[in-house]
């Protein structure tokens, strides 16, 4: 299943319009990193369709400081939409980054840890288990995505009936930095017990566990690549 495999990754440090040659320093820090105590974990990401005429005002409401006509979405419109990449806009004044996939933007923010705080169903198509009701496993994976925007890292263990559990580290990338891997481990019941896990999860309906890969990799490079068939 890896439709996405083929897919390059883009990621453009864009800049203002006129001042690409300006260093870093030239501009105010960001200051728009969200508190952890305020940090609010969504189900789903709040998407957009943009177009040649709305890509550059997209940009601009979630990249205040990089207008419509900036270079950097100049850029993108010359080749818009690019149907084998997905793009990543940012400015250095701003911790927002603006995710472009073909049509479908996001506007993906981070925490003062430093850390992009993702919506749940950015694990789906993950390390996974099977048989939970959705609505149960949006909350299990609600709560790994707060650990993730706080911590960069989640260790958890999905627990069957029968004691027996899968051991599962979720840890967010830094190439790209709005990539998530993911590594899985079955255990027997009374060999992981002792072991510390950030959050432990179990339902009796639980069956089974899945992993995906893609392009033979535990790697989520694209937030949304499970809505990609």
């Amino acid at each position: 299943m890896c439709s996405f495999r083929c897919y390059a990754i883009v990621y453009l440090a864009a800049f203002l319009a006129g001042c690409t040659d300006l260093p870093e320093k030239s501009f105010s820090p960001p200051n728009d990193y969200v508190p952890i105590n305020q940090i609010q974990i969504a189900s789903r990401f709040v998407t957009v369709e943009v177009t040649r005429e709305t890509l550059g005002l997209e940009v601009n409401k979630c990249i205040p400081s990089l207008d419509a006509d900036s270079q950097s979405v100049k850029d993108q419109l010359q080749k818009f939409p690019n149907n084998d990449a997905t793009i990543g806009i940012r400015h250095a004044s701003s911790s927002r980054l603006f995710l472009l996939h073909k049509t479908t933007a996001i506007c993906l923010e981070q925490s003062t840890a430093l850390l992009p705080i993702f919506a749940a169903e950015a694990l789906l198509e993950t390390a996974n288990p099977i048989g939970v009701p959705p609505d149960v496993t949006d909350g299990w994976y609600k709560k790994i995505a707060l650990l993730i925007a706080t911590q960069g890292v989640a260790k958890v263990a999905y627990v069957y009936k029968n004691g027996n559990a899968f051991k599962v580290s979720y840890w967010v990338n830094t190439t790209p930095p709005f990539g998530l891997s993911y590594s899985s481990e079955f255990k027997k019941s009374g060999t992981w017990e002792t072991e510390i896990f950030d959050t432990r999860f179990s339902h009796p309906t639980m069956t089974s566990f899945t992993v995906t890969k893609r392009s033979g990799s535990e790697q989520k490079n694209y937030p949304l690549a499970h809505r990609i068939k």
